[in-house]
């Protein structure tokens, strides 16, 4: 990896429609692999451009000194850093990752570039000809600053007047790529330049991901497996969940209406920690799985932390298994977390004809799962789903709202209360100094309130402002509660952790451990020790606050890196808010009444065998009904039902099971609506 490559620039062409005329932007662009060129997003102009292409500036490969086109949707865009990737169809040949360059200057450097500006460029019997242009001059280590984005400030040495062009060039110093040119300052005449830092390219996760080598992507379009493995886990897991999905293959064609993928997807918890790369492309792979298997033996620290980002991200179903059946006293040491759900165990004392065999144990929940999840809009299989979309709870007036407290997750034990006690005094001494709206500091224990304790303690991680979790005795409920922060919150948690637990070689997971402390960066503290790590980590939170840059290290991801992994990659058609009017009340009273509650003469309603209780029913059911009917008849003209054979076919069938739960009705106006929808029937089938 060396300095500025000639081979690697592009000058960038988009043609974009403007009041029905063609509009030509140029820009200039650099490779950063072989086929992504990063550059200004305003080269590409706001909205899809009718095209895009590039010309290198130097024959290699492949590509030729002629226009190669690219992609008119950016592989990757960032409009705040006002940057871009976009994909080309003929890709360069050997190239490396370039050699980036963090923002961490002390002093003025020297800084250059090659750009294509239009100053450069002449014309020649009405064709223009761009050249490209060296530029140089002083870096401004203080500069950029402020409010907003931090920015690199470069002052140039010649004045020139015709800048266009040189958007999305790159800056160099010292052989390092250390940002791209965005726009020039007016203000300085001309001589001042704004460029886009490295550094906040490399903390967006869209942007890292999108430049790194696919690990898992592409995911399968049919049903598909994520299998998630502990440290040093049960090597046969994987073989035992493919025997069951072979068993139970029809099965499960039968409940999803296609062929599950036989080959599932199967990741060592050590290798999703090997980079911030793969971290996010394995949140992103929970997040689309329709079916995960979590190894959660010994409750190992990083694996609780995956399956809490999966109990935020997925209404999927999701299996966790350990390698020996528990005993009574083991499973009541079960974590909190994990005590409401069931673990399949592995230990291979059944024989293969009875249904606790491994195998079909496996089978049978994941085809149980998939027919519950689809006939139950509120099927669970993890705790947290429903309790962290909960709206922020109302404080009565006086008292203070949850989210200007600081919710401290920690453990519970014995061994633990001297750290509480000493880390809760100096958290109470810092925070006044950071922010006068946060008065207290509380755990679980300390809130008083009449909820359930799970849905006070979800809430409580989505909505509390400041949170703050210690890594200490690297407890697992611990770490699926900082996967539940880490997923639902824009403000990452501050996360702490003890001298002597960083450096614990007895551990029996020590690889992940290390690569936790590399990626989230916890805060070193020393019990009875100085002061000074708890206003690092106030001082830390202040700049989160603030919108202000956190310098971070090598391996390390941003706060809200998970949490934008997550609103960029989710899967949100599971959102029952995302279907029409109709649809939702369909689904919803084909949940709670069954799809035809006349045949059994009953509502599988608690208590709906009270008869005025049954009446008001019968009459809301009826009512319900009558109202998606309603809407989808309004909603569309006659001309799209007369047109579009999906949508007159959808009518008629909700049309159908309108009149048939209100064929026992004596209302006269459920038999005129009835009567209606029948002559609607009759005209529409004869199209």
């Amino acid at each position: 990896m060396g300095g500025f490559d000639s081979k690697r620039l592009v000058l960038i062409h988009s043609i974009v429609k403007d009041a029905g005329k063609e509009k030509h932007i140029f820009g200039t662009g650099y490779f950063v692999t072989n086929k992504l060129v990063l550059t200004a997003s305003h080269v590409l102009s706001a909205g899809p451009p009718e095209k895009i292409e590039v010309r290198p500036t130097v024959p290699h490969g492949a590509a030729s000194s002629s226009w190669i086109e690219a992609l008119k949707v950016p592989a990757w865009e960032n409009i705040k850093l006002d940057a871009a990737l976009i994909e080309v169809t003929q890709p360069l040949e050997d190239l490396e990752p370039p050699n980036w360059g963090a923002m961490d200057f002390k002093q003025n450097e020297t800084w250059t570039s090659v750009a294509y500006p239009k100053a450069s460029s002449q014309t020649i019997e009405g064709l223009t000809e761009f050249k490209t242009s060296g530029l140089q001059g002083i870096l401004y280590a203080h500069g950029g600053g402020g409010q907003g984005i931090r920015e690199l400030e470069l002052g140039v040495e010649h004045e020139a007047e015709l800048w266009n062009g040189i958007s999305g060039a790159p800056v160099f110093v010292e052989g390092k790529l250390v940002g791209i040119i965005k726009t020039s300052l007016t203000s300085y005449e001309q001589k001042r330049l704004a460029a886009v830092p490295v550094s906040l390219l490399l903390r967006d996760p869209g942007f890292r991901t999108t430049i790194a080598q696919k690990w898992l992507q592409p995911f399968p379009q049919t049903t598909w497996i994520l299998i998630l493995l502990s440290e040093n886990g049960n090597s046969e897991l994987a073989e035992r969940v493919q025997a069951a999905i072979h068993k139970q293959s029809e099965e499960i064609k039968r409940l999803t209406g296609q062929v599950i993928n036989d080959k599932p997807f199967v990741v060592n918890v050590t290798e999703a920690l090997e980079s911030p790369e793969r971290m996010f492309q394995f949140v992103q792979a929970i997040a689309a799985a329709p079916i995960m298997v979590v190894d959660v033996t010994e409750f190992q620290p990083a694996v609780m932390l995956f399956l809490g980002i999966r109990s935020v991200v997925r209404r999927g179903v999701t299996i966790t298994t350990i390698n020996e059946a528990p005993d009574e006293a083991s499973l009541s040491q079960l974590p909190f977390n994990i005590q409401e759900t069931k673990v399949i165990h592995l230990s291979g004392q059944y024989d293969i004809d009875s249904p606790k065999h491994s195998v079909n144990w496996i089978g049978s929940a994941i085809s149980s799962g998939l027919m519950q999840l689809r006939n139950d809009p509120s099927y669970l299989d993890l705790p947290v789903y429903d309790a962290i979309r909960s709206p922020e709870p109302k404080s009565l007036a006086g008292t203070q709202s949850i989210r200007d407290r600081i919710l401290m997750l920690c453990p519970f034990k014995e061994a633990y209360q001297e750290h509480w006690r000493y880390v809760s005094d100096k958290i109470t001494i810092n925070i006044s100094s950071i922010e006068t709206s946060l008065k207290s500091l509380e755990r679980m224990l300390d809130i008083s309130s009449p909820r359930l304790v799970g849905q006070a303690l979800y809430e409580g991680i989505r909505w509390s402002r400041c949170c703050i979790v210690d890594w200490t005795n690297w407890r697992a409920n611990v770490f699926f509660e900082l996967g539940v922060r880490y997923s639902c919150s824009d403000i990452g948690p501050i996360c702490l952790i003890e001298a002597d637990d960083c450096k614990d070689d007895k551990s029996t997971f020590p690889l992940q451990r290390e690569r936790l402390l590399a990626l989230l960066n916890p805060i070193v503290y020393k019990l009875n020790g100085p002061p000074e790590p708890f206003k690092k980590a106030f001082a830390r939170y202040a700049a989160i606050i603030n919108g202000q840059e956190i310098p971070l290290e090598h391996m390390a991801v941003a706060h809200n890196a998970i949490y934008e992994t997550i609103v960029n990659s989710y899967y949100w058609a599971q959102e029952p808010i995302t279907r029409l009017p109709h649809e939702e009340m369909r689904n919803n009273l084909q949940a709670k009444f069954g799809k035809d509650p006349q045949k059994k003469g009953s509502f599988p309603i608690l208590f709906s065998t009270n008869p005025e209780f049954a009446r008001e029913l019968g009459g809301n059911l009826q009512e319900r009904w009558i109202a998606a009917w309603a809407y989808l008849r309004s909603r569309y003209s006659p001309d799209e039902f007369t047109s579009n054979p999906e949508l007159r076919q959808e009518l008629v069938a909700l049309g159908e099971e309108v009149v048939q739960t209100l064929s026992k009705s004596s209302d006269p106006n459920h038999k005129r609506i009835s009567e209606g929808i029948v002559d609607l029937i009759d005209e529409l089938e004869t199209l």
